[in-house]
């Protein structure tokens, strides 16, 4: 209360804020990732997933985080799979809310002249609230001020309820074309209208240097709209999906497990020995998490950080390697923090 809470390339997962009895009754859960009062918090880098507030005789509110009273500034963050019955991602009261290159699946929930200050960020796939991605409580409505964001259903999307709506430059309702959102990867296929689409000018926006993926910010020469920066990886941008490899991992910062997701291309019968390794910053080996004869499909494995001896690694910067056939086909870049 009455301080400033600083998070930086943290995972938040899979947190429960109960209800509790109380001479009122149940009472709700608020907060389930992070329940913030009269404090500012600044987040950058960071993942909510499967974080939840459970219900009571009221609404449970915020599912990753509730803050009352103090302001929240979000940087490369993402937010997915947390619920509330109110805000399954945010809830805000009496708080302004600044949200840079986030991807948020989930309600955002405002009341009390909260505004919310909204760039090259992406609301898809949320469980609507009033029929909306962005929600402004009737309860003495505030502002939502957006400017070079993906938004489903548009304008529409958002639920002003009295509340001030300043639909800027550069937003879309494109369908974000992320490649598999229901299982945590929001990465963009190369045809996302979504890629080099956001603010001209990242001035101010405190942008951290990487993004999730701990690859560099802004790749060409114009920033990418959510928290994954694409990287180039597929030389066509009209391709369908499937017509390249193509090679990630998720979360990314990580501890202690990391998702390593890959595709393979080729006639449908045709196998090819495909390996995954993991190397340290020094190009040694320390794993081989893959190493057999595979058909074309999607395929992902779990890295859980530790050596082929089975001894767990320490933080710092890995690389995996995708080889097919005994040719590398892909390299990319984790950060493992503990």
């Amino acid at each position: 209360m009455y301080s400033d809470i600083e998070i930086y390339n943290s995972n938040i997962t899979n947190n429960i804020a109960r209800n509790i009895s109380s001479p009122q009754g149940n009472q709700p859960g608020e907060g389930g990732g992070i329940m913030s009062h009269s404090s500012n918090l600044i987040l950058s880098n960071c993942i909510f997933f499967n974080n939840e507030a459970e219900g009571g005789i009221d609404s449970s509110k915020g599912g990753a985080i509730s803050n009352q009273g103090g302001d929240i500034i979000f940087n490369n963050c993402l937010l997915y799979n947390n619920y509330a019955q109110e805000g399954d991602a945010i809830y805000s009261t009496s708080s302004n809310a600044t949200l840079n290159n986030s991807i948020i699946s989930g309600i955002y929930a405002t009341q009390n002249s909260s505004n919310l200050n909204i760039t090259n960020s992406i609301f898809w796939n949320h469980n609507p609230y009033g029929g909306s991605g962005i929600y402004i409580s009737t309860w003495n409505p505030g502002s939502v001020t957006i400017s070079y964001s993906c938004v489903k259903n548009g304008q529409s999307g958002i639920t002003p309820n009295g509340g001030t709506i300043n639909w800027l430059t550069g937003n879309i309702e494109d369908d974000p074309l992320f490649i598999d959102p229901e299982n945590g990867d929001f990465h963009f296929f190369a045809n996302s209208p979504c890629i080099n689409a956001g603010t001209p000018d990242t001035t101010g926006l405190n942008l951290p240097e990487y993004d999730l993926d701990g690859n560099p910010r802004i790749y060409e020469d114009r920033i990418d709209m959510g928290c994954y920066e694409w990287q180039g990886t597929e030389a066509d941008d009209n391709q369908l999906p499937m017509t390249s490899y193509q090679l990630f991992n998720y979360p990314n910062p990580f501890n202690p497990e990391t998702t390593i997701s890959f595709s393979i291309v080729g006639s449908e019968d045709n196998e090819q020995k495909v390996s995954i390794s993991v190397f340290n910053i020094r190009g040694q080996k320390i794993k081989t998490l893959i190493n057999k004869a595979l058909i074309p499909g999607r395929y992902s494995v779990i890295w859980n950080s530790k050596d082929e001896n089975n001894k767990p690694c320490s933080s710092g910067i890995y690389f995996y390697k995708l080889d097919v056939d005994s040719k590398t086909k892909a390299t990319k870049k984790m950060l493992l923090l503990k």
